[in-house]
């Protein structure tokens, strides 16, 4: 069973795998995305996010989404405290 995230229905689908015992293929609106894909629109979003808010001048930019998706790693999930803190509510 998937499940929605989010305001527009993305939604997120777990599969089993073939690599070995516990692997999942992980599908995103019924596709495969590949590290490939996820890290160009990584990529793409941090330099956006560098050009609303310049290192330069102080912000913290793209560096602010790979401290979100670190914090997501480091602590299983997304939990209320994370979505306050980076105002994902």
């Amino acid at each position: 069973m998937g499940r929605f995230i989010g305001s527009v229905g993305m939604m997120i689908k777990k599969i089993p795998g073939n690599k070995g015992p516990g692997d999942e293929i992980i599908l995103w609106n019924g596709k495969q995305v590949t590290y490939l894909e996820l890290a160009q629109v990584v990529y793409e979003l941090c330099m956006n996010e560098d050009k609303l808010y310049p290192p330069s001048k102080g912000f913290k930019g793209g560096m602010m989404l790979i401290d979100l998706l670190k914090e997501v790693y480091l602590n299983h999930g997304i939990s209320d405290y994370i979505r306050r803190k980076y105002k994902l509510v």
